[in-house]
C-alpha cells in the first residue's frame, strides 16, 4: 500500500470528515504542550482545523477552542506519563468539525526521549456512538427488568391470587 504525502484538497477533507471517526498523529510533548511532528490531515478533517492552528501546541488549541478542563486533564496526563515514557489512554470531551460535541478516546504510545521532550504516536477515536449505544442498552435493560417484574407480579396475582 502506498501512502501519498500530497496535500489534501478541500473536497478531500470534506469527504473524509463525513466518514472519519478516528485518526492517528505523531507529536512530541515538550515545553508543557504537544506539538505535531508531521501534518495530521485526517485529524484536521475530523476537527475542522488546519495545521497552523496547532503551532502553539495541541493542548493550547484545546484550551482555547474546547475547554480548560480538557486541556488541564491532557496536560497533567502528558506531564506524568512522558516523564517515565509510559503509554496511556484518556477520554475527554471535544467538538467535531460541525461544532457538535463528542467524546474522544486517545491512546498515546510513548516513543523515544528527545531534546527536552518525548515523542508520542497517538490514536484518536470518537467514541460518542459507543457511549450512546451503551446508554441505550442500559435503558432497555432497566425497562425490560421493570416489565418482567410487573409481568411477574400480575401473573402471581392472576394465577395464585397473591396480592402485590
Amino acid at each position: 500500500m502506498t501512502v501519498s504525502k500530497q496535500s489534501m484538497t478541500k473536497m478531500d477533507t470534506e469527504a473524509i470528515h463525513k466518514s472519519v471517526s478516528s485518526f492517528v498523529c505523531r507529536g512530541v510533548f515538550k515545553d508543557n504542550d504537544l506539538f505535531l511532528r508531521e501534518p495530521a490531515h485526517r485529524m484536521f478533517a475530523f476537527f475542522g482545523t488546519r495545521e497552523e492552528m496547532y503551532r502553539q501546541g495541541i493542548i493550547a488549541r484545546i484550551r482555547q477552542d474546547i475547554s480548560e478542563a480538557a486541556a488541564d486533564k491532557l496536560l497533567a496526563l502528558f506531564q506524568e506519563k512522558s516523564a517515565v515514557g509510559a503509554d496511556f489512554r484518556v477520554v475527554y470531551p471535544s467538538k467535531r468539525a460541525d461544532g457538535s460535541a463528542c467524546m474522544m478516546q486517545v491512546d498515546g504510545y510513548a516513543g523515544e526521549a528527545v531534546d527536552g521532550g518525548r515523542n508520542y504516536d497517538l490514536l484518536g477515536v470518537d467514541i460518542s456512538d459507543l457511549i450512546e449505544a451503551q446508554q441505550e442498552a442500559e435503558l432497555l435493560n432497566r425497562e425490560n427488568r421493570a416489565l418482567i417484574t410487573d409481568h411477574g407480579d400480575i401473573h402471581a396475582h392472576e394465577v395464585h391470587g397473591f396480592e402485590t
